[in-house]
């Protein structure tokens, strides 16, 4: 039998991301995930929706731009 779930590491591996930023499309809501007791599961459909259509760049993972920088005073 197939494996349906994958592990945080499992799934930043497949895409070549640091499993910190999977974490932190998990917050933003743009990767869903299963609860199973204390561990966080991500279905195989997110990998291959993740591979089809792509995940955030450059932006937050909600898609908004990130704001810029203030400028430090001197």
């Amino acid at each position: 039998m197939e494996k349906q779930v994958l592990e945080i590491r499992e799934f930043s591996q497949a895409l070549g991301v640091h499993p910190a930023t999977v974490r932190r499309l998990i917050d933003s809501g743009v990767v869903k995930i299963l609860r199973i007791a204390t561990r966080v599961m991500i279905p195989k459909g997110e990998l291959e929706r993740a591979l089809t259509e792509g995940l955030p760049r450059g932006r937050d993972a909600a898609g908004a731009r990130r704001p810029a920088k203030p400028a430090r005073a001197k």
